[in-house]
């Protein structure tokens, strides 16, 4: 029926709304354009086309928050691209004139010819004006045009090095990608590679300080500029959260207001790894030497690996899920979530993996660190590539879960083992080295595992003791009643026979012994005469 009716009215399908195109509604106004013939207008708008059918559209309007809704294709035009967002609403009732009424209250100090903040915009592009005409004359000596990765990074190769970059934000993603990345290759593919958006904070920092150093339109921009904070108006096509680009925007422009280029080196430097284990991993200081690219962090709740992720300096992190009988409550996931989100603004990279198994929690946390890994990416989309987990849905017996025993603590309380432990992270390594190069740790000798131990026994001593009235009491293991020993009349009980005083040493005395009885001798013997 519907192909029928467009052949019989010649309808163009390629006329017709698409998905994202600005429309125009014909609004149903018969009895206003009577009254009111030169005051009315038929079309209302302009709204953005959602999703479209067969015959209809879904519009949402551009300039109000309004529910979308559905309209068919005859109520609908299609505004060109020459027409600008000027929004249609017809007036049919004369109104007081009066004043608007301000709903914020902004005051800012201005200089001449201040008002110009689009170079602080992150996809600003150097116009490569020489002077500029009008309220401030002020001359231009651009050089950010000739410049290439090379003279951000003089470490670069020469396939790197020779990359050219046209804004703010395409020097941002690049350094993303340099200091994210290790192998040269990979780097070179991602950063070719215009589809794949990639932006942290410390990208965005950088980008604006290299443009501060090489552009004098930035450079202006930002002496005048007040420290307001700063909307972007689009987000350059990128897909990502204009909400989010507005946050990375201001960063890098606070950044950069307060720093030179000088100043200013892209890591390329060994980035340390940071390993946040729970509390049943706590004896692994004492399994392995210490390194300075590896740093351990052990935590018994999920409060403990917020404070850990905002004091650490390092820039890779491996995540091993709790490892509990209990699962943690929901609101502590969520701030996980958040906490992993920050720093993977940050440019952090973090990794999670499943603890062993042997847990009566195991099952469900595998599944609540999946939702938060979620959740953090959602909130943090422009570096969602930083936030990975290795935790399939379906177990694999690749994962360094599956090295262990089934059991191998008798309780949740217990630490681990150091054999579990050096079997867990023997796996672990070849587990990750698609994403994490985790160096191979060096087992320690028996003799510091035992003085370790009595290390931390003595820590444990001296956490237990407390201060009381001024003094330090330790809090004993028992308490005892002072009570006066009760007194019994018995003999000291030993190994050997007792021995009564009255007792003859020798046989016969005091008295008579069956000692000299002999056989047949009676008990009686007659005296001699």
């Amino acid at each position: 029926m519907k192909a029928a009716y467009d052949k019989r009215n010649n309808v163009d399908a390629r006329k017709l709304p698409k998905t994202g195109d600005r429309v125009l509604l014909k609004l149903p106004r018969e009895r206003a354009n009577k009254n009111f013939p030169k005051l009315c207008e038929p079309w209302g708008g302009p709204y953005r086309v959602i999703e479209t059918s067969d015959n209809s559209a879904l519009i949402s309007n551009i300039n109000e928050k309004e529910e979308p809704i559905r309209i068919p294709f005859d109520a609908l035009v299609v505004v060109p691209n020459e027409v600008e967002h000027v929004q249609l609403k017809s007036k049919t009732k004369r109104v007081k004139r009066r004043q608007a009424v301000s709903k914020s209250i902004y005051c800012r100090a201005t200089v001449h010819g201040d008002g110009d903040t689009a170079p602080l915009g992150l996809f600003f592009c150097c116009p490569g004006k020489h002077e500029m005409r009008g309220s401030a004359n002020y001359s231009f000596s651009c050089t950010v045009h000739d410049k290439r990765f090379k003279d951000v990074v003089q470490d670069a190769i020469e396939t790197i090095g020779k990359i050219q970059f046209h804004s703010i934000y395409g020097l941002a993603r690049l350094i993303s990608i340099y200091e994210q990345e290790k192998n040269d290759e990979r780097r070179r593919f991602l950063m070719l590679d215009p589809s794949y958006e990639f932006l942290t904070v410390s990208g965005a920092q950088k980008a604006f300080t290299f443009f501060k150093h090489c552009c004098d339109h930035v450079f202006r921009s930002l002496a005048c500029h007040d420290g307001s904070v700063l909307s972007l108006p689009h987000d350059g096509g990128t897909g990502f959260p204009v909400e989010q680009l507005n946050d990375v925007n201001n960063e890098g422009v606070k950044y950069a207001k307060l720093h030179s280029w000088e100043d200013v080196a892209v890591a390329t430097n060994p980035k340390k790894v940071l390993l946040i284990l729970p509390d049943a991993f706590r004896t692994i200081n004492s399994v392995f030497k210490a390194r300075d690219d590896v740093e351990f962090s052990v935590y018994s709740k999920l409060s403990d690996v917020s404070a850990t992720l905002q004091r650490t300096d390092a820039r890779i992190c491996v995540f091993i899920a709790p490892a509990t009988d209990v699962t943690p409550p929901k609101k502590e996931w969520f701030r996980l979530a958040s906490s992993l989100a920050n720093a993977a603004r940050n440019g952090m990279k973090i990794v999670a993996v499943a603890p062993p198994r042997g847990d009566d929690g195991y099952d469900q946390n595998r599944m609540e660190t999946n939702e938060a890994i979620d959740l953090a990416r959602k909130t943090a989309s422009l570096m969602k590539q930083n936030l990975i987990s290795l935790i399939p849905v379906i177990e694999s017996v690749k994962e360094p879960s599956h090295g262990p025993a089934a059991h191998p603590r008798v309780s949740a309380a217990d630490a681990y083992t150091a054999a579990v432990i050096k079997e867990y992270f023997n796996m672990l390594r070849d587990y990750i080295r698609a994403e994490v190069q985790l160096p191979e740790l060096d087992t320690s000798s028996r003799t510091v595992r035992s003085r370790q131990y009595f290390k931390q026994r003595k820590e444990k001593k001296r956490a237990e003791e407390k201060v009381q009235g001024g003094r330090v009491v330790k809090q004993h293991r028992f308490n005892f009643r002072m009570t006066a020993p009760t007194p019994y009349a018995m003999l000291p009980q030993g190994i050997f026979t007792q021995w009564n005083p009255m007792m003859g040493m020798y046989p016969g005395q005091f008295g008579n012994t069956r000692a000299r009885r002999g056989r047949g001798g009676s008990s009686r013997r007659p005296p001699h005469h």
